[in-house]
């Protein structure tokens, strides 16, 4: 037996009853397997704490996979109790009655916690009667005494934003002396997660953590398709979404599939309706059409795809595996032709220019955190160059965009079929509408220059 104990306060995981709040966002398997991370990080911490562990669970202690998270010879007792205070006072007094020189209680979400957290409560319970670990939302995370006390405890206020100061003052009233560790941040909502995501991106190592893995891994997407005119090559990328839709694809429920159309007038839509595919309609033009998608879609993640394009076989993993470490990317772009000029072209978009001057285009299929893309103000109103100044906006934020592994392929139809000189004449367009964009010729002139081959 050691000197100090952890206690572990937590619901065993049930599908429709723990983590509800992450509801719908979340399905109820979904919330059962991050309530799980969680677990699984804090019995490592605490393991490493040099204390013992104690779970106090409800409704009932008894559930075989419930035990089978925990190592052999942890200790089990049911919450008792007619609220939360009453139930946390209990145990930490039976805890300390036990023999036990100090005693910590935590909740389960809290992915950040670390085995120097406990070890800094047990120190500051060498000089305190008690210890308090707050959370930015003005609640605590963890709750520590050495002699039984029942100042803590007051039920009335738990479930505002003053549950930490009132507990401090409540303390301090009955003549107890008080010491705090660090903030931490708890997981309650979906906010919760996109904002630990944005930590891990700021921290990789917590992507060795359980909860690191399990929430970079099952981030939402939302494929947005800006669609005009296109039942040539609709069928094409139907073909290769639709495989994400069937059962027993492992990115089932993680993928959102939105078609912004921007008033087709040939087989577009009835492609998109027999397919039963999403479609909303808005003004023709492509930011037009993606910021209306945008505003309706759920994902944690907003990924733009043309109608042209071929996206790798796992495309779901090479996004998630890049925003692990970044608020935006893109794929690689690449032709399906043996002509040089397109190949010399795709090296430099993929070798040169986003490496270097951190543009991405629309046909590399952007992808980025669905904050980010409002807070950078969407995409431009534009007829043309959207993505030119989205990225250079982004740029201007300090944003630097990360590549996936394969490519995305595009159709080359704006361009000879063949011919190395009239290919070269017909990609060099492309910097030159650039340039007179950045020179201030207005978006008008450089849009009739651009003309709509569809």
């Amino acid at each position: 037996m050691n000197s100090n104990a952890v206690i572990l306060f937590t619901r065993v995981p049930e599908a429709g009853k723990t983590k509800t709040r992450m509801m719908p966002y979340l399905s109820p398997e979904e919330c059962v397997a991050l309530h799980e991370s969680f677990l699984k990080d804090i019995i490592r911490e605490a393991a490493s704490a040099s204390a013992d562990l104690r779970v106090y669970a409800t409704p009932r202690v008894d559930d075989p996979s419930f035990r089978a998270l925990f190592p052999e010879g942890t200790s089990f007792f049911l919450q008792e109790g007619p609220d939360l205070g009453a139930r946390m006072e209990a145990a930490l007094e039976e805890t300390l009655k036990a023999g036990y020189r100090a005693a910590v209680l935590v909740g389960t979400d809290l992915p950040e916690l670390r085995k120097e957290d406990f070890q800094c409560a047990f120190r500051v319970l060498e000089q305190r009667d008690v210890v308090l670990g707050p959370t930015r939302d003005g609640g605590y995370w963890l709750l520590g005494l050495s002699k039984p006390s029942h100042a803590p405890f007051e039920p009335k206020t738990y479930g505002d934003s003053n549950v930490y100061e009132n507990t401090l003052a409540g303390i301090e009233a009955a003549g107890l002396s008080v010491g705090t560790v660090r903030e931490l941040e708890d997981m309650d909502e979906r906010e919760d997660l996109a904002a630990f995501r944005e930590r891990i991106r700021r921290n990789p190592a917590l992507l060795n953590t359980e909860s690191g893995r399990y929430v970079t891994d099952h981030a939402k997407i939302s494929v947005i398709v800006p669609s005009y005119n296109e039942e040539k090559v609709l069928p094409t990328l139907l073909q290769q979404l639709n495989r994400f839709r069937q059962p027993g694809n492992p990115f089932q429920g993680q993928l959102e599939f939105l078609f912004a159309d921007g008033g087709s007038t040939d087989g577009t839509l009835e492609l998109l309706r027999a397919g039963n595919w999403p479609v909303l309609s808005a003004p023709k033009g492509r930011a037009n059409q993606m910021n209306a998608a945008a505003k309706e879609a759920k994902g944690d993640i907003l990924f733009f795809l043309h109608c042209d394009s071929e996206v790798p076989k796992d495309f779901p993993r090479e996004i998630l595996e890049v925003m692990k470490r970044h608020e935006a990317g893109c794929f690689g772009i690449a032709y399906r032709t043996k002509e040089s000029a397109m190949h010399i072209n795709s090296f430099y978009a993929n070798h040169v220019r986003l490496p270097l001057q951190k543009i991405m285009f629309g046909d590399q299929g952007i992808f980025l955190t669905r904050e980010l893309f409002f807070r950078a103000g969407m995409f431009p109103p534009l007829p043309i160059m959207e993505d030119l100044q989205f990225s250079m906006t982004l740029r201007d934020m300090g944003v630097k965009p990360g590549l996936t592994k394969h490519r995305i392929y595009t159709s080359p139809r704006r361009h000879p079929e063949k011919g190395f000189v009239r290919q070269m004449i017909s990609l060099h367009q492309y910097p030159k509408l650039r340039k007179l964009y950045r020179e201030g010729v207005s978006i008008e002139t450089i849009s009739d220059i651009y003309k709509d081959i569809r």
